[in-house]
This record gives C-alpha cells, structure tokens and sequence, in this order.
C-alpha cells in the first residue's frame, strides 16, 4: 500500500477503475488519503449495486416478513457534505413547521389505520421486494437462517417528520448514498408512497437526486394533487441555472405526474397505473396519448 501512496492521482484512479465497490470501501478505509481520495472520485467509480429500491409501509403489528436493518457499513457513510449557514437555516423552518419526509395517498390511512412510518426497502436479487405493502415488526436486524430471502432484502427506517438538524442530515446522507451513488437492475418503485418533493429539493438544495432514475410511480388522485400543487410553487427562477431540462424534469415526481394527470383526463382512472420516467418511454406515451408539455 505504501508503494500506492507514491503513485500519482491519475494512475491511483486508473487502478480503481478496475475494482468493484465492496474492494473501492476496503481501500478507502486503509487511510485518509484513499478515503478522500476516494470521496472526491466516486461518481466515476464502482457503486453499490441492488435489484430494486421501494418505499414501503411499514407497520408494527401482525407482521411476518423479517428483514435486515440497512448499516451504514452496508453502503458505507462518508458524506463529504458541509452545511451552510444560510441552507441550515431552511433547514430549520422545515424543522419547525414539522414537515414530514413521505407524501402518500390517503388510500393507505384507510387499509392500513395502525400505520406508524414508512420505510425504504433494497432488494438485493430479482424476485424479493415485490410486494408493496412489505412490512416490519422489529428494529432487531438479526434473521432467521432458514428463510434465505432475509438476508437479501434491507430495510432503512428515517424519521417521518426530521425533528432537529441532525436528522435532517441523516436523510441528506442516506439519500445521497441511495440515489446518487447506487446503482439498482430493476425500477426505483414508488407506490402511493413518495419522498416530499419539496424535501428532497430543499435536502439537495434545488437539485432533483430522482433526475437519473428510471422510476415507477403509481398515483392516486390526491398524490397527483400534491404533486403539482408543490410543483406550481416551484420558482421558475431557478430554471434558468439548469437551462438544459425543462421545469418538468428538475421538481421530484413533476414529469410522472403530469403523464397520471393527463390520462385521468382521457380516460378516468388511467392515471392510476404504473407509470414510468424512463425518456424513451416517456417520449412514445406522449406520442401515442397525444400529450404534450
């Protein structure tokens, strides 16, 4: 290793170009200089892969599935981030007007009236995860061996509504390592249960982390509703800092929504379906609904 340390940058992200995620975290945690180093190229390096990434219920009762609990070593938790004065400061508004991390269809309060949180849930394999109202009945992450599909599905609890800063930036974390630096084979899913658009702009300071995502979302009339609710506040200002995607594409869940929208008002109940972001898909349901933005 002390051989490394006299090569130059250049060569040492040649090297790690070659590794794969789990070997990248053994190597960041040989020294400062590595985990630095490491932290300031990872965007270009091997990311932590999964099958799915889904928002889920997650009840306390009369529960059966069992999961891990996701550690931060699963993903590992350097967030090189530093926080402003000036976005600590929303942050705290955020804080004391108590708003909460999720928006969900009211579909859930009445199937599901002991709901206490919701909760993400990675799977690890093709074939786990696929029931949206998977669920939790402990904070114990031990498994049971005999069913081999515990070790495969993680489940992350954060806290529904961030009471101080220091929850805030759990979520700014977890986030991060999530969305922007993992990488998932089948959709990033979302149910009637999504991240509060608003939230996840003020967490990423105007910045959608969803933007490269293939995601899937199914919505209900009053999730569409919130939606572009939100959306319509969103500053049109800021736009032009990003002047390469529309309005549409930079607010959480605005391009979706808008397709749900429009196929209601075609044909009723249509918007409740799945529907996906994926631009090439994105593209021939416009043209084939006659939709345009």
């Amino acid at each position: 290793m002390n051989i490394l340390l006299l090569l130059p940058v250049e060569v040492h992200l040649d090297i790690f170009k070659y590794l794969n995620f789990n070997q990248i975290s053994s190597i960041q945690q040989t020294n400062s200089y590595f985990c630095s180093l490491i932290d300031k190229y990872i965007g270009i390096l091997a990311k932590k892969k999964f099958y799915s990434f889904e928002t889920i219920v997650y009840k306390s009762v009369n529960d059966k599935n069992k999961y891990l609990k996701l550690n931060e070593e699963d993903i590992g938790l350097d967030d090189g981030f530093e926080l402003s004065k000036e976005l600590e400061g929303k942050w705290q508004l955020a804080v004391d007007n108590k708003t909460p991390m999720y928006c969900f269809s009211e579909i859930y309060k009445s199937k599901e009236p002991y709901i206490i949180n919701f909760a993400i849930c990675l799977s690890e394999k093709e074939g786990e995860g696929k029931d949206h109202n998977c669920s939790n009945n402990s904070d114990d992450s031990s498994t049971d061996n005999s069913d081999d599909n515990s070790s495969k599905r993680l489940l992350l609890k954060l806290p529904y509504i961030p009471k101080n800063i220091k929850e805030m930036l759990l979520w700014r974390c977890w986030l991060d390592k999530l969305l922007l630096n993992c990488e998932y084979a089948e959709f990033v899913s979302f149910d009637n249960i999504i991240f509060n658009p608003t939230m996840l702009m003020l967490l990423f300071e105007n910045k959608n982390p969803l933007i490269d995502f293939d995601i899937r979302v199914r919505f209900k009339n009053d999730l569409i509703k919130t939606i572009l609710q939100q959306y319509s506040n969103f500053p049109e200002k800021l736009q032009k800092e990003f002047d390469y995607q529309s309005l549409t594409e930079l607010f959480p869940y605005a391009k979706v929504a808008k397709i749900a929208c429009e196929l209601n008002a075609k044909w009723p109940g249509r918007g409740s379906d799945w529907v996906q972001n994926l631009d090439v898909g994105y593209r021939a349901m416009c043209k084939k609904f006659n939709i345009k933005f």
